[in-house]
């Protein structure tokens, strides 16, 4: 049986549990707040200072801690656990 990715996304949701996700820290979080107000990596980047590497390298870490597969997920996960307003 093959599983798919929303399988593979919901046995590391049910095992991670949904409140052992630790608050991002400070330089995440403003990549976070970014991406849920809507701007594009390159944006993100120029608005940090930071290359679009770096942002998705915060953005892939994100993605692993949260256990999402996008960004409208991640945004949706952070803010159930108010680490977004």
């Amino acid at each position: 049986m093959v599983r798919t990715d929303d399988a593979r996304l919901e046995q590391r949701v049910q095992h991670r549990g949904m409140d052992e996700v630790p608050v991002p820290s400070s330089r995440k979080r403003e990549v976070l707040e970014l991406v849920a107000a809507g701007y594009a990596t390159k944006q993100i980047a120029a608005r940090l200072g930071i290359s679009t590497s770096a942002v998705d390298k915060h953005l892939r870490q994100l993605f692993r801690r949260y256990g999402v597969p996008n960004r409208a997920a991640l945004v949706g996960a952070a803010y159930r656990r108010a680490h977004i307003a």
